[in-house]
Order: structure tokens, then sequence, then C-alpha cells
């Protein structure tokens, strides 16, 4: 991951956990920091990186977007009183 501060700096590394207030970022050297998340301008994916669950063009399944659609219950009216 890529984590850009919003003073221009950018960070390295991966993500090991992280709370209300802060993100703790692995380096690739070992090293192990804390970023206030207010001081966070941008969090982005390297290029390459392929997320658990991503799926690529050489998958058996289609990668074309699907369409999920919510039905709604009908509403019904309680105790029927007019």
């Amino acid at each position: 991951m890529e984590v850009y501060l919003v003073n221009g700096v950018r960070l390295i590394g991966a993500i090991e956990s992280f709370d209300q207030f802060v993100v703790m970022l692995s380096s690739p050297g070992g090293g192990m920091q804390t970023i206030y998340k207010s001081a966070i301008s941008t969090i982005q994916v390297q290029s390459g990186v392929r997320l658990s669950g991503a799926r690529t063009a050489n998958d058996s399944e289609s990668t074309t977007p699907s369409v999920v659609e919510r039905k709604r219950r009908p509403i019904t009216t309680a105790g029927g009183g007019k």
C-alpha cells in the first residue's frame, strides 16, 4: 500500500492494524509506523498487487460486473383497524 500524508510524504508498506484514530503500517524493511488517521490524505494499492477475493482476466469466472437488485417487501398494516 502507498499511504500519502497531508504534508505530501509518501509511505510504503502493509497495513497491519488500525483503530478509531491510528493506522499501524509495516514497512518492507521490517519497521512499524503509527500514523494518525487525521494525517492521512490518500491510501492507494500499489499496481500489480492482487487483493484477496479480487478476480483477474485469467480467472475461470466471468469478469463482467453483475447487477444485484434488492426487492422491497410490501408494506402491511398491523392490526387491520380502520
